[in-house]
């Protein structure tokens, strides 16, 4: 996707990330459609490397969460330079913001790093995020794109679906009536567990309607650009979401890779840093 406009300003002020020590700089970040958010951004250790990474964080979360630090400061170690936007799905954003424009601004987050090439790093819902960035077309310096333990998809997960379909009925008819901007409570569904968030009518239709989100499955037939799956053989998402149907759906592609490694759901994104290091080397 080509882009349109790009509007990166970097405050004056820098975050320190509290367990690992590791200082951010916080910057802003415009996609064309004007959905505006924080990118969280690292600098490497050590040499670094011409290749720069856009961490999408999971469900709820951000880039501070003691399992995305470990993720990112393992990353840095290596040599990475790391931009962590604050996704549309992340509590501290407030739930607004439509799948589309979650998908610009991994664009937008691309452009921002100073590498020449980068590549896409989701977990969780991020990793559902990856999969359908890789079926619209990537950005010209992205490489590549690594999904670890993606999960989050109404099509494919019942009791997600089951437990979502009424609102996101509600919140898609809203949006359609010129609403999709006023925020309601609706149902939401993690690690096992509903609960109810406040969140704008066009967040929750665009990211819990089946009829808006796409079927990871099907999408990923439409993915050209080199892919790495990696789940956790302890993550009962694994199995739910069939990561490996998923990677039997690409493309015919070499550098295409699945692999379940060692850990659970949170912990296989920052215990397996090396493999991911690994397959971006081979690319």
């Amino acid at each position: 996707m080509k882009i349109k406009s790009i509007s990166i300003a970097i405050m004056s002020f820098v975050f320190l990330s509290g367990f690992f020590g590791a200082g951010h700089t916080t910057i802003s970040l415009t996609t064309p459609s004007g959905h505006t958010t924080e990118g969280w951004l690292y600098t490497a250790k050590g040499e670094k490397k011409d290749v720069g990474i856009v961490f999408l964080h999971g469900k709820r979360g951000h880039p501070g969460i003691s399992h995305n630090e470990e993720f990112i400061s393992n990353m840095r170690s290596l040599g990475y330079t790391v931009i962590a936007p604050l996704m549309p799905w992340s509590e501290k954003l407030g739930y607004k913001g439509t799948r589309e424009q979650s998908l610009e601004l991994i664009d937008v987050a691309a452009q921002s790093l100073d590498t020449s090439r980068v590549v896409v790093v989701g977990h969780s819902m991020g990793g559902m995020a990856v999969f359908q960035y890789g079926g619209k077309g990537v950005n010209s310096k992205v490489i590549g794109l690594v999904s670890v333990a993606p999960g989050h998809d109404p099509n494919n997960a019942g009791r997600l679906r089951s437990h979502t379909e009424d609102d996101a009925a509600r919140a898609c008819e809203m949006t359609a009536n010129g609403k999709g901007k006023e925020s309601d409570d609706f149902t939401e569904m993690n690690a096992g567990k509903t609960y109810k968030i406040y969140a704008t009518a066009e967040y929750y239709c665009t990211h819990y309607s089946v009829d808006e989100y796409p079927d990871s499955q099907q999408n990923a037939i439409d993915i050209k650009t080199p892919i790495f799956i990696l789940s956790g053989s302890g993550d009962r998402l694994t199995h739910i979401y069939s990561h490996e149907v998923i990677f039997e759906s690409l493309p015919e592609n070499a550098k295409n890779k699945f692999q379940e490694l060692d850990g659970g759901h949170l912990n296989v994104l920052y215990k397996n840093t090396d493999a991911i290091n690994q397959w971006i080397e081979s690319l």
